[in-house]
């Protein structure tokens, strides 16, 4: 056992290496789409539970045929993240800018202009990862919240190659004061960056049409430090990856926490479905977005004695 981490970090590497060979966004996706196919054949589960979640959204609106293509299409969607996240536009002649163009920068600068931080949301749609990559582009401080392996030369592999493209990642679960240090982090200006789609205990909200558990994370953070939510996306295209950020959420607090976080994260639901809806091909369909709690966790977010850091898992 203590071999399998070398063993898959040389597999790793080797793996980077051939991505970051690869000439053009396009040969990233052929690539995406080889590994993909695979992976639909392999992985039934992930399959019936992509198709299972097809059907619940679009019911008769769209053909079994059709669905099964937006599941084959969303599982290529997730294999192309995979080549495309380390690769370097610029050793192949393409300056950043040219393959994630920016629309909608205005709201990221109007929320960054407020001076408290701003609270980057996403969904887990096209290739969310490259939305950190931006950031150093436009001169903002950066980090990201994200869950790292368990095997530690696998945990040191990533942050070596998070740092060659610039990424600040802050690891979760976070630890006892954690919460506390997002908050000073976001004071400092800094825009902190959270996939804010996954499944959680936390609030039923409707998603893409059906009640859906979720995270409560952003909406703790906003009505906790003030910062605005910025909601955005990194659409992959032919050639590139549009990246979208929409005008941020403020809410102003009520005496009704549980309203207030409802509202919060009602917004960003509803922004995300309507995304999703655009880019169907390009979503998660392959998580259990829709599966119930989790056994033996506190369903009550307030009766989480410090289990924010559970908010902002992801």
């Amino acid at each position: 056992m203590k071999l399998l981490g070398p063993i898959l970090v040389l597999f790793l590497r080797l793996f980077n290496f051939v991505c970051r060979a690869l000439p053009s966004q396009r040969a990233l996706y052929r690539a995406g789409r080889l590994l993909g196919g695979v992976t639909f054949i392999l992985q039934r589960k992930r399959r019936a539970i992509a198709l299972r979640n097809l059907e619940l959204v679009f019911g008769t609106e769209i053909s079994a045929d059709e669905r099964k293509r937006i599941a084959r299409s969303s599982f290529d969607s997730v294999a192309a993240t995979y080549f495309e996240m380390f690769w370097q536009p610029e050793k192949h002649g393409i300056r950043f800018e040219e393959w994630a163009p920016i629309e909608g920068l205005e709201h990221l600068r109007a929320a960054h202009d407020q001076g408290k931080g701003v609270i980057i949301a996403c969904p887990h749609l096209g290739n969310w990862a490259i939305l950190g990559r931006c950031f150093a582009q436009v001169g903002y401080r950066f980090a990201g919240l994200m869950r790292p392996s368990a095997i530690p030369a696998i945990r040191a592999h990533f942050a070596t190659e998070l740092e060659q493209v610039n990424l600040s990642a802050i690891n979760t679960p976070l630890p006892p004061g954690g919460f506390s240090n997002l908050m000073e982090i976001l004071a400092g200006g800094t825009a902190l960056m959270m996939v804010a789609d996954r499944r959680s205990n936390d609030y039923l909200i409707d998603f893409l049409g059906h009640p859906a558990w979720t995270a409560h994370g952003a909406a703790t953070m906003h009505l906790r430090s003030g910062a605005p939510i910025v909601t955005a996306y990194a659409i992959r295209e032919e050639n590139c990856h549009r990246l979208i950020f929409e005008p941020a959420i403020v809410h102003t607090p009520t005496d009704d926490k549980e309203a207030d976080t409802t509202a919060i994260l009602t917004e960003i639901n509803n922004r995300f479905s309507a995304m999703i809806r655009q880019h169907p091909e390009q979503w998660l369909w392959l998580h259990e977005r829709w599966r119930g709690r989790r056994k033996g966790e506190n369903p009550s977010p307030d009766a989480k004695t410090n289990k924010e850091l559970d908010a902002v898992d992801e």
